[in-house]
């Protein structure tokens, strides 16, 4: 029968109980699933951002420690202990103006541990490899990380340390060296290899004038370097701020150059009679061209560095060698005009 709306009684009677039941339960099925997608999502998101921060916060600890001065100023203060026993032993690492730790919120994690868990002897005096553990935990509340919480690693640390040893039931002695155990540090590259693993020291254990702290710069020599070449970098590209060298003849004429002979003789430095200059007068005149150890004081001079100003107090010199040039040849000119005119019409 068909209501005189035109509208069947079915259609004019709404939903029925059931009806409404399944609608409600679709939508509550719908809201749990989104819901759950939201809550997963954002899980993913945390946990990824918590992984590249704990891999960015890994390569900026491996660069610390490839690094013997950084290494040992990151641990400056540390005393490593003796005992076997006494292991695994929590330790601070200094990152920039962070002081690393057990227990500290960095990012978006906490750091669970950070400890040394043993020590072996290195086969050189007072030197052991320590491996350092490096544990994280990314878990946001009561929630898991997707891929678990916990995230770990451990950095393979060769440390030196001043003895004796302090007396007591846990002896330990300071750290005065530190370095990246560097294995597989040589990587090939198109026409040859490069060794990545840090600054490199030839002639002494840790570098010049430093022992405690390692070598200043990527190849630090303490003696002779022999070479057929030295070349530079040098290309206009590299630079900014190009600009003149101010009165460089007159400061060039305030360098000292000096006879002398080293106080240390070693090999390396055998014989009398060496000519160069004295750091702290050339820190007078050109202070760019000398280099001060932070740890030891010892001056250096960059000699290639004065090839520059020595040019253009040349070119200065020459400038005046030419003008009093010009004007002697016109005193000569006025000369040779006063003698050529005859004697009455002087």
């Amino acid at each position: 029968m068909v209501h005189p709306s035109g509208r069947s009684r079915h259609a004019q009677r709404g939903l029925t109980l059931i009806e409404v039941l399944i609608v409600v339960g679709l939508v509550s099925v719908l809201t749990y699933v989104i819901t759950t997608l939201m809550v997963t999502s954002t899980r993913q998101a945390q946990s990824v951002t918590a992984k590249t921060e704990f891999n960015d916060l890994v390569n900026s600890m491996q660069s610390l420690f490839n690094n013997t001065a950084n290494c040992t100023q990151a641990l400056q203060g540390t005393r490593l202990k003796q005992n076997d026993s006494d292991f695994p032993q929590n330790v601070r690492v200094r990152l920039g103006e962070t002081t690393l730790q057990e227990g500290l919120r960095y990012g978006s994690f906490t750091i669970s541990k950070l400890r040394f868990t043993g020590k072996t002897d290195a086969g050189a005096l007072n030197q052991y490899v320590v491996p350092l553990e490096l544990e994280v935990d990314r878990r946001q509340g009561t929630s898991t990380a997707v891929g678990g919480n916990l995230l770990k690693n451990t950095f393979e640390l060769v440390v030196t340390v001043q003895p004796p040893w302090s007396p007591g039931p846990s002896p330990d002695a300071p750290i005065i060296g530190c370095a990246g155990k560097f294995e597989n540090q040589w990587t090939a590259v198109p026409g040859g290899i490069a060794y990545t693993g840090g600054n490199v020291g030839i002639g002494s254990s840790f570098g010049v004038g430093s022992p405690a702290v390692g070598p200043l710069y990527p190849l630090d020599i303490s003696g002779t370097l022999r070479a057929g070449a030295i070349i530079y970098n040098s290309d206009r590209r590299l630079k900014e701020n190009i600009r003149e060298i101010p009165d460089a003849l007159d400061r060039v004429l305030r360098l000292h150059g000096v006879l002398y002979d080293w106080k240390n003789r070693d090999s390396t430095r055998e014989g009398s009679d060496q000519l160069g200059l004295l750091a702290q007068e050339v820190e007078q005149v050109f202070p760019e061209a000398v280099a001060t150890d932070p740890h030891s004081g010892l001056k250096s001079v960059a000699y290639g560095n004065l090839i520059s100003p020595l040019i253009e107090a040349l070119k200065e010199q020459h400038e005046m060698i030419r003008q009093q040039k010009r004007e002697i040849d016109e005193l000569r000119s006025l000369v040779r005009g006063k003698k050529s005119r005859p004697p009455n019409d002087r």
